[in-house]
Parts: C-alpha cells; sequence; structure tokens
C-alpha cells in the first residue's frame, strides 16, 4: 500500500515544482530504494496526462563508477543517452550521485 505522504509529494512536485502539462514527456530517474517515489511520481505524471518515462538503476553503480572509474569513463555520455537527454524536460533524477562525485 502506497503512503499518502508520498502521494501528496509527488502532486506538489508535479503539479506545482514541475508543471507538468500533457504531452510533456518527463524522465524520472532513481535507484532501487527510490521505487515508491519514482512510483507515486509516475501515477501523478500520468494524472497529469504527461508522459513518464522510468529509469532505475541498481544501487551502487554511480559510486562503482566514481571510485573505479577512468576520467574519461566519469566524462562519458553515452551517445544513446543523448537524445533521451534532449527530448525529456523535465528531468528528475537521483542527485545522491552528483553529489557524491563532488565531493570527491
Amino acid at each position: 500500500m502506497a503512503d499518502p505522504r508520498t502521494d501528496r509529494l509527488a502532486r506538489l512536485l508535479v503539479g506545482y515544482s514541475l508543471e507538468l502539462r500533457e504531452g510533456q514527456v518527463v524522465r524520472l530517474d532513481g535507484s532501487d530504494a527510490a521505487v515508491p517515489l519514482l512510483a507515486a511520481l509516475y501515477r501523478a505524471a500520468l494524472d497529469a496526462g504527461a508522459h513518464p518515462y522510468a529509469l532505475i538503476s541498481l544501487e551502487g553503480l554511480a559510486e562503482t563508477l566514481i571510485e573505479e572509474g577512468s576520467d574519461a569513463q566519469l566524462e562519458h555520455v553515452s551517445p544513446l543517452a543523448l537524445p533521451e537527454l534532449e527530448a525529456a524536460r523535465p528531468l528528475i533524477w537521483k542527485p545522491m550521485a552528483c553529489a557524491a562525485r563532488l565531493a570527491a
């Protein structure tokens, strides 16, 4: 059963913060730990008439890249991801991976 606080937060993010409208594409990025919020955001985006797209990663992959990847690997953006990043505005993503990289 969904937590009503998570549903309220999702509706607030979609309706107020992002002002999602019918036909907009939104990409939802997060880890498996964020599944309850991502699911609520997905439902709220559907209710707004938007086209949500979820990309869920496994916990620890970003940290492994940061700890073990070369500078070239850290700076690389997949050519497969570029069209997605350009088409999906707004983008809700997991900011902790970026914060960990900046702190390193």
